[in-house]
């Protein structure tokens, strides 16, 4: 038998292949916050409530290292992602598709009240709230459509890019250009 043949193969060409999906979706997210961050900041739309929601949480952001606030930021932001998705795309979603079952129109009108719930929850993110919730309405629909295509752990996987960039990125250029 040569190396690397046999069962173990199949399996981590399988594992490769997740570590990819997870790694596009994480990505998929970060182009969202990213688009979403240059459109907001050419309409004029400052951005970094969600770095202001952290410094509630964490007073001491303002003076600590980027390096110890970058981990901790991102860390807290995973958490939120991952209890939103499995609360609205692994939960209510599952039930929204399953109390509809064969008929798409109901099952879209579903998906749509959902991810409207789910973007208005969003307004105490900001003090422009049309333009987000349209956003979120929008990034909202993303998920489910990567949700139903690929799979739970890759909306996580992209609702924590999307978070992370979200702060990371306002952060950063706060840090740097004062």
């Amino acid at each position: 038998r040569k190396a690397g043949s046999g069962w173990m193969m199949g399996r981590r060409a399988d594992q490769w292949a997740t570590a990819r999906n997870l790694t596009a979706s994480f990505a998929a997210g970060v182009l969202i916050a990213s688009v979403s961050l240059i459109a907001f900041s050419l309409i004029g739309i400052e951005e970094g409530y969600a770095m202001n929601a952290f410094r509630r949480f964490f007073p001491a952001a303002d003076s600590a290292s980027p390096w110890i606030v970058i981990p901790v930021a991102s860390l807290s932001l995973s958490v939120y992602a991952i209890s939103e998705e499995l609360l609205f795309r692994g939960g209510l979603l599952a039930v929204v598709i399953r109390t509809c079952g064969d008929r798409p129109v109901v099952r879209y009108l579903g998906i749509i009240a959902l991810n409207l719930v789910w973007a208005l929850a969003h307004i105490p993110n900001t003090d422009t709230p049309y333009v987000k919730v349209i956003q979120i309405f929008i990034t909202g629909i993303i998920l489910v459509a990567i949700t139903r295509r690929i799979g739970l752990r890759n909306a996580i996987a992209a609702h924590i890019g999307l978070n992370v960039t979200c702060v990371i990125i306002p952060y950063l250029w706060e840090w740097i250009y004062g």
